[in-house]
């Protein structure tokens, strides 16, 4: 975590060269908030990163971990040899996980809505807290595909059952294309999940698509067969 609480303060006195923290020392009175404030506004690592030139806005800056903690734990793994252990955490010298294991979408998830717990805290009319960064954007983009998937579907097999009613006039004549439109997406999403594929952006059309087609197909054979 970074902010301006932890900040790193490098500044020149006479012939000397000082690297201490910003807020080493808790401002009491005035006079030292005043200067602390004048530091920060000298200081332009600080603007637009830390804080806004109006200061009126600054940043906390949290950085989450990489790779996941997922296999990671060396105490679950006493008694099995070093090289089976290495090869699930990763190697001795570099100290990190396995590579290959990524923070997961999971983990993710907990840290935002965590932050975001926090955050809700300490928010007022006067005092706003806004999530942002890409961990966030991501957390956030999932659940609105997500939500908007669910809300379509929804909404799509409303139209389509009217449509197949109006057309065929009969229970089976809506029944059956909709029940091969449930099959192929239960199966199509069972695979995905088999083989570890995510929804993401570009698949979110899936489900519109398989509902399209089973149901242009169905309604083919279907007229055909109450010929």
């Amino acid at each position: 975590v970074t902010s301006l609480i932890n900040a790193r303060n490098t500044r020149g006195e006479e012939d000397e060269l000082i690297v201490e923290e910003l807020l080493e020392n808790w401002p009491e009175m005035p006079e030292e908030i005043a200067i602390i404030k004048q530091r920060v506004f000298d200081n332009p690592m600080y603007k637009n990163t830390l804080i806004s030139e109006d200061g009126k806005f600054t940043t906390i800056l949290i950085k989450t971990q990489t790779y996941s903690s997922v296999g990671g734990d060396i105490e679950v793994l006493e008694g099995f040899e070093e090289d089976f252990k290495q090869g699930l955490t990763g190697s001795k010298e570099s100290g990190k996980p396995n590579e290959g294991q990524y923070l997961t979408d999971m983990e993710n998830s907990e840290a935002v809505n965590t932050v975001r717990e926090i955050a809700e805290k300490y928010e007022a009319s006067d005092f706003q807290v806004y999530i942002a960064g890409s961990s966030a954007v991501t957390h956030f983009l999932k659940k609105s595909m997500l939500k908007d998937i669910r809300r379509f579907l929804l909404l799509a097999f409303i139209t389509v059952a009217i449509f197949l009613f109006v057309m065929f006039r009969r229970i089976s004549g809506v029944f059956l294309p909709l029940l091969i439109v449930v099959l192929s997406l239960i199966s199509t999403i069972s695979i995905m999940a088999a083989f570890g594929a995510s929804i993401k952006l570009p698949t979110q059309i899936l489900p519109s698509f398989i509902l399209a087609v089973s149901v242009g197909y169905s309604v083919h054979i279907l007229a055909l067969f109450y010929q």
